[in-house]
């Protein structure tokens, strides 16, 4: 080797050693849980287009969609007051069959339903009222059920509350969980932190999965840019819980994944 080829790879190693952790460090995405991220095999998700009647063609890891349909979309919308103020609510149901590393199966069934445009009601006359404030507000709600096939256990019940505006811009969920009548796993709102010095923009988004103050899951439905990309999805699982709870968890994740896509064009 030459002198100067011995000077590049001395730089390499160098640039490994000390630039290495820095770009860890600086590793774009929401703010899990240190001991989830530290255990958690890291899965991006990949998105095909929707197809007619079935649910988007989410894959991440050893888990992938193996059937699914999706219901007839109900849509109503209510316009007062010179058609400046509109009120619109829509509802789907979908279903779904996903399959693990594993022989199992967890067959979903959920609704999602959205409710946006005037929150609040005034009255102007007697026995008169218009909607006015959070014009542009709108309240997500997804319910389903996640089956394992052939254990005999309990389904999973999956409530997920989220306000937002149309534009997706912003949102918070309200209170939220994943629960089998026996154990309860919390859904919240976890984002990108803010770099010192950033511009600012829109942030990373996902939920934590917590049971008991344990992280046991982590969803990345947007990765930052525009409100309705889907870049940047990802899912944090535990590597140390058992093959059921993987499958539950991932399950419900991809329930959360269908709603947000549907959000989106809404």
């Amino acid at each position: 080797m030459t002198n100067h080829g011995a000077l590049r790879a001395c730089c390499a190693i160098l640039a490994c050693l000390f630039l290495g952790p820095v770009l860890a460090l600086a590793e774009p995405g929401i703010a899990i849980d240190d001991e989830l991220r530290a255990s958690a095999d890291v899965l991006p998700v990949t998105m095909a287009g929707q197809k007619l009647f079935r649910v988007c063609d989410f894959r991440f890891g050893d888990y992938a969609i193996v059937s699914s349909k999706m219901g007839v979309t109900h849509e109503h919308e209510t316009t007062v007051f010179r058609e400046v103020l509109t009120h619109s609510d829509a509802a789907e149901q979908f279903t779904f069959v996903m399959k693990g590393a594993g022989p199992e199966t967890a067959d979903v069934k959920a609704k999602y339903s959205t409710e946006s445009g005037p929150v609040k009601r005034y009255e102007v006359l007697p026995g008169v009222t218009v909607g006015a404030g959070d014009l542009s507000g709108a309240v997500d709600r997804l319910d389903g059920a996640v089956a394992i096939t052939g254990n005999g256990s309990a389904p999973w019940k999956l409530h997920l509350r989220v306000k937002r505006n149309v534009a997706g811009v912003d949102e918070k969920a309200g209170v939220s969980s994943l629960s089998n009548g026996v154990r309860t796993i919390e859904i919240v709102d976890v984002v990108e932190p803010a770099a010192e010095g950033a511009t600012p923009g829109i942030p990373a988004r996902g939920y934590q999965f917590v049971e008991d103050g344990r992280a046991l899951a982590a969803l990345q439905f947007y990765g930052g840019g525009h409100p309705t990309s889907h870049e940047g999805m990802v899912v944090y699982l535990r590597s140390d819980l058992d093959a059921d709870m993987k499958l539950v968890l991932a399950a419900a994740m991809t329930a959360i994944l269908q709603a947000k896509d549907s959000a989106s064009h809404r």
